[in-house]
């Protein structure tokens, strides 16, 4: 009789380093899998209820955590989508709305994947889109050299003005107290956490 094969989704993976520390999960659990890949595991059997217990507990020591729900699998996918659309735009600019493109990935209508995200996470998916990409900002502040000019047109903004509006209302400093800052306070795009903001 064929085994049952089974997908885990695992909240929090969100860079190549969360799929090698997935994988030494699962091999120190005794779980088999066929592939890892970002906020998934493809196991080649379903645990037993003891490994799956362990595993949880793994997880979760180690900042993932399993998702139980269809929702929360979706909310969780979304953010590890716009955590990488950020990180690429340097180099893959948008070429429509990112409403446009979440409903294109998910094959799910704006709505309802707003809907859902707002419900889970407590902040719209524009909101968070935008945190995300402030804190892009303030990397690329950090560096020097870059004018607020260009740091605008990476990230799609209309203008400089509504760039500079907006990091204002998000961080309560303008730009050019966020370079004259020592401590330039800045997160990993990964430790942005819907519903807080990035002050």
């Amino acid at each position: 009789m064929e085994k049952q094969r089974e997908t885990l989704f695992i909240k929090n993976m969100v860079c190549p380093r969360c799929i090698s520390a997935v994988e030494s999960i699962l091999v120190s659990a005794d779980i088999s899998f066929s592939e890892i890949r970002l906020g998934e595991a493809d196991l080649v059997a379903t645990p037993t209820d003891s490994q799956r217990s362990e595993l949880e507990g793994k997880l979760i020591s180690s900042g993932f955590e399993l998702l139980k729900s269809k929702d929360d699998q979706v909310c969780d996918q979304i953010k590890t989508f716009l955590l990488q659309t950020v990180n690429q735009l340097d180099f893959n600019p948008l070429s429509q709305n990112i409403s446009d493109i979440l409903t294109h990935h998910f094959a799910m209508s704006y709505s309802r994947l707003t809907q859902l995200f707002s419900r889970h996470e407590k902040i719209t998916i524009e909101k968070y889109f935008i945190l995300l990409k402030i804190e892009k900002a303030k990397e690329w502040i950090s560096y020097g050299d870059l004018p607020n000019k260009v740091i605008a047109g990476k990230l799609q903004y209309s203008s400089a003005a509504h760039f500079s509006a907006q990091f204002k209302q998000v961080t309560g400093l303008s730009i050019t107290e966020f370079r004259q800052s020592a401590s330039k306070t800045r997160h990993s795009l990964d430790k942005i956490q819907p519903g807080t903001h990035s002050h």
